[in-house]
C-alpha cells in the first residue's frame, strides 16, 4: 500500500493514512485502492 501505513502494536494494528500528495490526505483513486486492500488484509487479520 502506497498511501497507508500499517504498524503492529502487540495485538493492535495501527493504520496510519499517509498521502502527502493530497491535500487534507483526500481520498482519490490510489487511497480508495489502498483503502480496499487494508480492509481484505484486515479481514485475513480477523
Amino acid at each position: 500500500m502506497e498511501t497507508i501505513e500499517l504498524e503492529r502494536r502487540g495485538d493492535v494494528l495501527v493504520a496510519t493514512i499517509d498521502h502527502p500528495d493530497s491535500a487534507m490526505n483526500a481520498v482519490d483513486g490510489r487511497l480508495h485502492h489502498d483503502l480496499g486492500e487494508l480492509f481484505r488484509t484486515l479481514k485475513v487479520e480477523s
